[in-house]
């Protein structure tokens, strides 16, 4: 009895763990807070589920079936009346691949499946840069279920969405070598070679990147924004990464010009800017701007009436 009793004492044990193991992980599944997380991701399903808010789709899946059929991108206008064989760069080339093997795949419904899957991506990526930045998962709920609203105007099967998700995953890289100290640096450059064959939009990640490293030179409190110094290790592993980057941008098919893209683009296609959506200033004369004006003064007194400093890289403490 003894050894049966000494058998059936450990296996009891065992027992006994597993089952607290299995009901911890059970209570985080369905805890309040995994409830905020689906209610976001379900959130982004409700306003980007109906309608194709993007015309461009359509140029985008010309182009890349061209791709398909001749194994090369093309170097001239093929598809406009006005500009017929003009020099011309495929700047989001890669982004256009993934949209239209889904539309080979499943049509208009894999079209907006991918354009879901991409928004649900992201403001799930924000929800958790969010909640590291303010260590408070409900404000950081409150705040993605405002900027869902204001990022609607971007909604579609629009190239960017991938330039979105590019810039958050950046953020969460650079925003874990703050608070640990240590972070995948070496998979920047390869993002940054992924992201100038996507969209232009790589200028805005490599200026936060840039400014997140000169914040780091500073060390001070000036009221509630305070500034902490990196390690000289630190800023060599940085600048190291900031200068690969860079680098990295000249690895596409079109060489410097796709590089600087985005500065004929800001400062030569006056035309193209003013008919971009998501460009156009807000209209506060209609409803729609006058929603936006309130949920940015929301966030803004939000943020001022929380008893919290505010590090200048980023991190609030």
């Amino acid at each position: 009895m003894n050894g049966n009793s000494s058998t059936e004492g450990p296996k009891w044990q065992r027992s006994q763990v597993e089952g607290d193991l299995y009901q911890g992980k059970f209570r985080v599944l369905f805890s309040f807070l995994s409830v905020l997380a689906v209610v976001i991701v379900t959130l982004e399903f409700m306003l980007a589920r109906a309608g194709m808010d993007d015309p461009d789709i359509w140029w985008h899946l010309r182009d890349a079936e061209y791709l398909f059929q001749h194994h090369q991108l093309p170097r001239f206008d093929m598809f406009s009346f006005t500009v017929a064989g003009h020099p011309w760069i495929n700047h989001e080339w890669l982004a256009e691949i993934p949209f239209y093997l889904a539309w080979r795949a499943w049509g208009i419904m894999g079209l907006k499946t991918l354009e879901i899957l991409l928004l649900q991506m992201i403001f799930a990526g924000l929800l958790y840069l969010s909640w590291k930045e303010s260590a408070n998962f409900k404000a950081a709920f409150v705040a993605c279920a405002f900027c869902s609203f204001l990022a609607s105007t971007s909604f579609g099967p629009r190239t960017i969405l991938f330039g979105y998700a590019w810039l958050v995953f950046l953020l969460i890289v650079l925003q874990r070598f703050r608070l640990r100290g240590k972070a995948p640096l070496w998979v920047i450059p390869l993002l940054f070679c992924l992201w100038v064959n996507t969209h232009g939009s790589w200028l805005i990640g490599l200026i936060c990147f840039a400014i997140i490293i000169l914040a780091g030179f500073l060390k001070g409190t000036w009221g509630r924004i305070t500034a902490e110094q990196w390690t000289e290790v630190q800023r060599r592993h940085l600048a190291v990464t900031w200068v690969a980057s860079v680098i990295a941008l000249f690895i596409n098919p079109f060489g410097f010009r796709l590089v600087l893209y985005p500065f004929d683009l800001a400062f030569r296609q006056k035309l193209n800017i003013a008919h971009i959506a998501e460009w156009v200033p807000v209209n506060l004369r209609d409803t729609n701007g006058r929603l936006v004006m309130v949920l940015l003064l929301a966030l803004l007194l939000s943020a001022l009436l929380r008893d919290r400093r505010w590090a200048l890289s980023g991190c609030s403490l």
